[in-house]
């Protein structure tokens, strides 16, 4: 499938999909209010926090490894199933015996609702370590139909429990299911690839070869959820669960005008793995600049609309959000950049100087988020957020610009006629 269809057909289903997240958390912060919705972020986020913890690089190795060696797959996907078993239950441990330590035990998650999550644990590491063989073997339609029903399934959950009379915490337990249906539907989806007669056995060689690659984007995906998520775990310690069902539109917010670098990002990775070396640049810098136009173009119009949005479809009780919105929009813009350069990075084996470009952004996220959300509320968490986006956006350009001999014109101008010819591709390919 051509590079343009999997931009187009991807960008298409992460923007539905987050409208229909949009609608869910609508729904949510309507019938469960700002603390109902809060509790169900952090219900949301604690299987994708343990992941991150967890999963020591495999991740990205799947996803480079289905691209660049594909005679590896059967066991790859033996080692994933073998690794969410092992590691996923001890994360789940980990996660149950230290829930009241982080913050949300039970006076933020019922125990039957944290047991409910900490059970799903396993299954969110077998799905996401299977999505990323997809992402790398360019099965665009395949990870696109798993990426939609990520999000219609909590939909049709959150509508029978408005309908059925359930409470929050049966929300969020009911909420766990998710995670369970998505690695059951993905394993068959995945394995029928493997070709008949050969045996799904755990390799200690190919875990090892994963590992020499996986560790250092590892380092920078972990260092890049502290930046980009932790947040929610930080306002929810200080503030409690109704200040992160505020916060939490302006997430939805960021996610839907991420879609398209994100998109752009998770398609580029395996073409650029397959490229010579003068091939992958150009390529890659073609697509920053033309997906960089466009997301600014979405950031305008979004400051136009958000404050009459969240008066009209939230409420009052989430007005909170729209400041917040204000200060985040320059580092929605940072982030894109962050976010496609970094799986540039990735096709071409992740170099150690490109993780390390996490460091520094996480430091400032940790510490003004430590010394600001106690005094400033919610407006803390973006305030520290575009701070630490827009730092790591310039160390980015910068290592490009000495490492790779781009200029800010090859990256950040779009050509004549290059945005015009994107645009035509999306919506025809879509």
């Amino acid at each position: 499938m051509p590079m343009a269809r999997r931009v187009a057909l991807t960008f298409a289903n992460y923007v539905s999909g987050y409208a229909v997240g949009f609608v869910v958390s609508i729904l949510v912060a309507r019938f469960y209010g700002a603390y109902g919705k809060g509790a169900l972020t952090i219900a949301a986020s604690i299987p994708a926090m343990a992941f991150e913890i967890g999963k020591i690089g495999l991740y990205n190795a799947n996803a480079y490894f289905s691209a660049r060696r594909p005679e590896l797959l059967p066991q790859i996907y033996a080692n994933s199933l073998w690794y969410a078993g092992v590691a996923g239950t001890i994360s789940a441990g980990i996660v149950w015996l230290s829930a009241d330590t982080l913050g949300f035990g039970s006076s933020v998650l019922a125990p039957a609702a944290l047991a409910a999550v900490a059970v799903s644990i396993p299954f969110f590491f077998a799905y996401s370590l299977f999505s990323a063989t997809l992402i790398g073997s360019e099965r665009a339609v395949a990870f696109n139909g798993v990426l939609l029903g990520s999000n219609v399934i909590p939909l049709v959950l959150v509508v029978v429990c408005i309908a059925a009379g359930v409470g929050p915490d049966g929300l969020v337990a009911l909420r766990a299911l998710v995670p369970v249906t998505l690695a059951t539907v993905m394993l068959p989806l995945c394995l029928r690839r493997v070709p008949t007669g050969i045996r799904l056995r755990p390799s200690g060689s190919t875990f090892r070869e994963l590992m020499r690659y996986g560790s250092k984007p590892y380092v920078a995906s972990l260092l890049g959820y502290v930046v980009v998520r932790a947040d929610v775990f930080f306002v929810n310690y200080f503030l409690g669960p109704s200040a992160v069902g505020v916060y939490s539109i302006d997430g939805t917010i960021v996610l839907i005008l991420l879609a398209l670098p994100s998109s752009v990002g998770l398609m580029l990775m395996p073409r650029v793995a397959r490229l010579g070396v003068v091939e992958r640049v150009s390529y890659f810098q073609k697509a920053c600049r033309t997906t960089i136009a466009l997301t600014v173009s979405e950031i305008i119009v979004s400051l136009l609309l958000v404050s009459p949005a969240v008066r009209t479809i939230y409420g009052a009780g989430f007005e909170g959000a729209i400041p917040v919105y204000y200060v985040l929009a320059p580092g929605v813009l940072a982030m894109a950049v962050v976010q496609i350069s970094m799986q540039f990075f990735s096709g071409i084996g992740y170099p150690l100087a490109a993780a390390a470009l996490w460091l520094p952004g996480t430091i400032v996220n940790v510490v003004m988020n430590l010394i600001l959300l106690p005094r400033l509320g919610i407006l803390a968490a973006g305030l520290a957020s575009t701070a630490a986006y827009s730092l790591m956006a310039a160390l980015t350009i910068g290592y490009l610009l000495s490492r790779y001999g781009c200029s800010l014109r090859q990256l950040l101008v779009p050509r004549r006629g290059e945005l015009r010819v994107a645009v035509r591709q999306l919506l025809h390919r879509a």
